[in-house]
């Protein structure tokens, strides 16, 4: 993702959150699950203007949550969304590839 598509990322999940989210951090093993957390993974370093991937976790995601997160994705970064569940975690993720 290009440093366009990650500031666009990060307005949807802005407006679909509603919540104080961390700024993008670079992925690491220890905070892949942790919620309301901005995770890059791809960065090399943290001022990077690239990743190959961008999430967040929530502990979960309302109906309204999930039609405007596919919503908005649709029209600003078409086939780059997803969506998934990790029950034993209590985890729900929704990011960009």
């Amino acid at each position: 993702m290009t440093e366009n598509e990650i500031k666009l990322a990060e307005r949807i999940f802005y407006h679909v959150i509603k919540a104080n989210i961390n700024p993008v951090q670079k992925y690491d093993p220890i905070d892949e699950f942790r919620p309301l957390m901005m995770i890059a993974k791809g960065l090399v370093y943290k001022d990077d203007n690239y990743c190959s991937e961008i999430y967040v976790n929530l502990h979960s995601l309302s109906d309204w949550q999930k039609k405007i997160f596919l919503k908005r994705s649709g029209k600003e970064l078409p086939g780059r969304c997803y969506i998934e569940e990790y029950p034993d975690k209590k985890i729900v993720r929704i990011g960009f590839k």
